[in-house]
């Protein structure tokens, strides 16, 4: 069976789902504590169900494992056995304890604050502390310049308003109002966006695996679905207004908290609205020259960046055109870290008067999925019984 990243991101496949979690709009001060409903709950037991859940996926993230590896797996259903004892969770418990205790302070530490990303960065076995690099006697005499300069600087600071000094530096300049961005980025939209009630994208979604198979994501409203046709059967995820849902083979699932939020990600019909409706304040800290990826042309960039409780975004518009190149979403979890996840759009084209991306690219801790459009259809008939859950 082929496996869809996408969908294991978020839903179907993604072992966490064989538990339950909160409702999106359920706070974790009035929600449950996960113990009561988690199995084997020993260090986290202060965090609500979906603070857990995305706590276990930045463990997977920041090792570079799979959560069959701490996990067992029942032979019967070939399930992970959640509240099934292994070393590895034994071990897994000792490294929380010891980012608990470094980050609680104390004499010991001070204020220094790590996550487990700091030791692992990405891998199963930490590479550990590597040796000093012999430096040269030039390297040795340039390195102490550079201190004793600055040192000299600190000691004698310019006149205010002279070269250097006090006066204005130099630097990218700060970027325009977060409003004046948006509706930027509507005008360059088209007249008829403004007027965009609902949209289909299909095409070809290729995986970071190499894997190529259709797709096709229809928006309505506040309404989304996405299905990749995977065999033995597609692949969906859903959302009807008000709850969220992912299907694989005959396998359904309810999609709530940080599952629904990723996979909502992608519902960017009206995305200018949403910006603004979600982030009270928005800060435009700076614009300059910026690429997209190696070897691409490089852009002048606007870029808007937005704080929502644990979740912050980073939005790059490009300052000519106003069209939006970049999302990035980061994630606090409870140990410290973040999971990032990032949109990149590109090739935009006209479609029924509305500009178009017709190459999205979305990558996070584990993925890497590129969508190429071939067709678009604007404000086509949508039955409102498609979003519902099977």
């Amino acid at each position: 069976m082929i496996v869809s990243p996408r969908l294991l991101r978020v839903a179907c496949l993604a072992p966490f789902l064989a538990l339950p979690v909160l409702h999106a709009q359920q706070s974790a001060a009035t929600a449950p504590d996960a113990p009561h409903e988690w199995k084997d709950v020993q260090i986290l037991k202060d965090l609500s169900e979906d603070e857990l859940g995305l706590t276990m996926r930045y463990f997977a993230a920041s090792t570079g494992r799979t959560c069959g590896s701490c996990h067992a797996t029942d032979k019967a259903t070939g399930h992970l056995d959640f509240p099934a004892k292994t070393d590895a969770k034994k071990t897994s418990r000792e490294m929380m304890q010891i980012v608990q205790a470094v980050n609680g302070g104390g004499d010991e530490f001070g204020k220094l604050k790590i996550n487990c990303g700091t030791c692992h960065q990405g891998q199963g076995c930490p590479a550990g502390f590597q040796t000093a690099t012999m430096l040269t006697s030039e390297q040795m005499i340039q390195a102490n310049t550079q201190t004793a300069m600055a040192a000299l600087r600190a000691a004698n600071p310019p006149a205010p308003g002279g070269p250097g000094g006090g006066g204005p530096r130099n630097g990218p300049p700060p970027g325009p109002p977060a409003a004046e961005v948006l509706k930027k980025l509507t005008d360059a939209l088209g007249p008829a966006a403004a007027s965009l009630q609902a949209r289909e994208l299909s095409g070809i979604v290729t995986t970071r695996t190499a894997q190529v198979v259709p797709f096709t994501i229809r928006q309505k409203g506040s309404m989304y679905l996405e299905t990749e046709q995977l065999m033995p059967g597609p692949q969906t995820i859903g959302f009807d207004g008000t709850a969220g849902w992912s299907k694989s083979g005959e396998r359904v699932n309810d999609l709530k908290g940080f599952q629904l939020e990723s996979a909502l990600r992608a519902a960017d019909m009206s995305l200018a609205k949403e910006i603004q409706s979600k982030y009270a304040k928005l800060d435009s800290p700076k614009r300059g020259n910026f690429t997209l990826a190696p070897g691409a042309a490089p852009f002048d960039a606007v870029i808007l960046r937005g704080t929502s409780g644990k979740t912050s975004e980073q939005f790059i518009f490009d300052e000519s055109t106003g069209l939006l190149m970049r999302r990035v979403t980061r994630t606090e979890t409870a140990l410290g870290g973040s999971l990032v996840e990032q949109i990149d759009y590109s090739q935009y084209r006209a479609e029924s008067g509305v500009l178009t991306p017709h190459k999205i690219v979305r990558s996070n801790w584990n993925n890497y999925d590129t969508f190429t459009v071939s067709k678009v259809t604007i404000n086509g008939t949508v039955d409102d019984a498609v979003f519902h859950k099977p």
